[in-house]
């Protein structure tokens, strides 16, 4: 996006310099200060909404606790596997494209080039897929994400994507790298196949997204400076992703978990820690994914999609545990249009 210069920049009716402050904000203001801003950011937006929040009961005390210690946590199954032969139904036929290419062409299942590590669907396609667009304000999940984030979140995208098996080396996500989306944000992941050792599972540094305690770490190998330590502080400082060596000699081999589990098992991650989906070696992997942050991603941009009666329909799915539609309006103003509840 051109952005233009000069004072009118400044002028009340052109939102584009507030994006951009807050675009620079996010990428300059130390890490370490980062938790600082987003109670700041918790408090402005919880003092504009003044939304209920959903009820938060020991189940999702527990997830909130285990996402604050390791930054991670299980949520067992949260779909049927009738529920996943829908959504399969669905997702089948559409078209994919390379993950890494922006605006490339599209491909079919079973045409996926041997060249492309990673297919993902359409972002319109997901948030009309069944199942899984409500599967972000599951009764069982959303509750924890809002206490974890200590606001109503916004949820900038829905995901869906195959990791393909057999293609030589990783590339891009299927390094080890952080996320840099908010000054505090967390995933939900869902598998919608079978994911083993073989079939590439989320693998994740346990506590890694501390971003004090990962200070400290730092601190403590500088102070010892040897050529080693040295070498290891840089690889961190200038990568965008990490050789395995380096996190398992930074964090210990005894905090690299692998996340694997059935189809229909979610989870929560916390992506400011170290990360990465195994590159899969027998088996192709389907997954969902739904982001939740504070903010939107500024960088990146949306483009919501009309699904006339969505709000209704998780309504009526989501029982005891529903949210309010002002609710349930906000946190999906970025991916989805209702006609049935839009503002006066």
């Amino acid at each position: 996006m051109d952005f233009p210069t000069g004072p009118r920049v400044f002028d009340y009716d052109n939102p584009n310099w507030a994006r951009q402050l807050l675009l620079q904000l996010r990428y300059n203001i130390p890490i370490t200060d980062h938790d600082h801003i987003a109670r700041i950011t918790q408090a402005f937006i919880n003092r504009q909404l003044q939304f209920p929040m959903p009820p938060v009961d020991d189940t999702a005390n527990r997830a909130v606790a285990a996402l604050t210690a390791n930054g991670f946590c299980r949520l067992g199954q949260v779909l049927t596997a009738g529920q996943i032969a829908e959504i399969r139904a669905f997702l089948d036929p559409l078209p994919l494209t390379d993950s890494s290419r922006t605006g490339g062409p599209g491909f079919g299942r079973d045409e996926v080039p041997a060249t492309v590590n990673v297919a993902q669907y359409d972002a319109g396609a997901i948030a009309r897929a069944p199942y899984l667009r409500d599967l972000a304000f599951d009764p069982a999940i959303l509750p924890a994400v809002s206490r974890y984030l200590g606001v109503p979140p916004t949820i900038p995208y829905l995901a869906s994507w195959w990791s393909l098996r057999e293609r030589g080396q990783p590339r891009d996500a299927q390094l080890f790298h952080i996320d840099f989306h908010d000054f505090k944000w967390v995933k939900l992941f869902v598998y919608l196949t079978d994911v083993d050792a073989n079939a590439g599972p989320h693998v994740m540094v346990r506590g890694s997204h501390n971003r004090a305690e990962r200070q400290k770490r730092f601190e403590a190998l500088k102070k010892q400076d040897t050529a080693e330590n040295n070498a290891l502080l840089e690889s961190f400082r200038h990568a965008n992703r990490f050789e395995d060596h380096h996190v398992e000699a930074f964090f210990g081999a005894e905090n690299l978990i692998s996340i694997d589990g059935r189809a229909g098992e979610a989870f929560l991650v916390d992506t400011a820690a170290i990360h990465k989906g195994l590159l899969p070696t027998s088996t192709d992997r389907l997954v969902f994914q739904a982001l939740y942050s504070l903010l939107p991603t500024i960088k990146d941009e949306v483009s919501a999609v009309t699904v006339p009666g969505a709000y209704r329909r998780y309504r009526d799915s989501a029982g005891d545990g529903v949210v309010s539609e002002a609710f349930w309006r906000y946190s999906t103003r970025l991916i989805l249009r209702d006609p049935e509840i839009e503002d006066d």
